[in-house]
């Protein structure tokens, strides 16, 4: 649950909200709204372990590729 000024966690990207993964609320009262209807709604935990875990994998690998294009210019003359 996150509020609606989230701007400095933008590079996340709205894809992890589209997700199901993080929900946005507005205020005190519609976090506690979104909570008490997923705690009725009871989503089950393997599905949305595999969701995350899709998700972070699919992002995983930058710092390598930024190395090796510092690397790479590193080497020219």
């Amino acid at each position: 649950m996150i509020g609606p000024s989230w701007e400095n966690f933008a590079w996340v990207g709205p894809e992890i909200v589209a997700q199901g993964l993080v929900r946005v609320a507005d205020n005190w009262q519609d976090a506690a709204g979104v909570l008490i209807a997923d705690l009725e709604k009871s989503t089950p935990h393997a599905g949305v372990s595999q969701t995350a875990l899709a998700y972070i994998q699919s992002r995983q690998g930058g710092t390598g590729q930024a190395c090796r294009q510092i690397a790479a210019f590193l080497e020219k003359p």
